[in-house]
Order: C-alpha cells, then sequence, then structure tokens
C-alpha cells in the first residue's frame, strides 16, 4: 500500500483502530506501516496526518508563538487547531519548559 493510499484512509477513518480494521490487520501493525512512509498519527482532537516535516513545522510555530509572542498554551491552541495539552505536549517535547500561571 502506498503513502497516499494509508494517508487517504487515515484522514477518512474515525479512529486508528477503524484503520487496522479496514486494513485487516492489528493495530500495530497499521501503525507501523502509517510511520514506514513518515506520516504521524493524531494525538488529541483535532489534529490531521501530516507528514514527519509538516509536524516539525507545525512544532516550530508553536515554539515561536509560545516563546517569542507569549501566547498562552490555549490561545496558541485555538490558532493551530490543536488541543491546549496536545500544545503543552509539543512543547515538552521540544525541551521548553512551561510558564508557570499567573
Amino acid at each position: 500500500m502506498d503513502k497516499k493510499e494509508v494517508e487517504s484512509l487515515y484522514k477518512n477513518s474515525k479512529s486508528f483502530s477503524e484503520v487496522a480494521s479496514k486494513l485487516g490487520t492489528s493495530y500495530y501493525n497499521a501503525r507501523k506501516l502509517m510511520l514506514s512512509h513518515g506520516l504521524t498519527y493524531r494525538r488529541g482532537h483535532a489534529v490531521s496526518v501530516s507528514t514527519t516535516e509538516e509536524y516539525k513545522t507545525l512544532s516550530q510555530k508553536i515554539k515561536f508563538l509560545y516563546i517569542d509572542e507569549k501566547l498562552s498554551l490555549r490561545a496558541i491552541a485555538k490558532k493551530v487547531d490543536l488541543s491546549h495539552q496536545a500544545v503543552s505536549n509539543r512543547l515538552k517535547e521540544m525541551g521548553v519548559f512551561l510558564r508557570k500561571k499567573t
């Protein structure tokens, strides 16, 4: 199965378990196939499939908005269409220390 087919199937499915079911394989094998094509999986409620490069670009945008623009996690979440927890997770993945609530 090529990258476009896997990406399309994932974008049109409600969950990753549904993708595995459509492929007739286990969750683990379906995820392995997707990652082998350089696709990332959804986290949170509104993340779409993206390439690894798009994931990195969005992560850098989140970091810029948080550090340079001093936006809150919730404000960033609205701008990039992610949950505030997903934004927090991305920042932590990049080694950014989160500000204390004031």
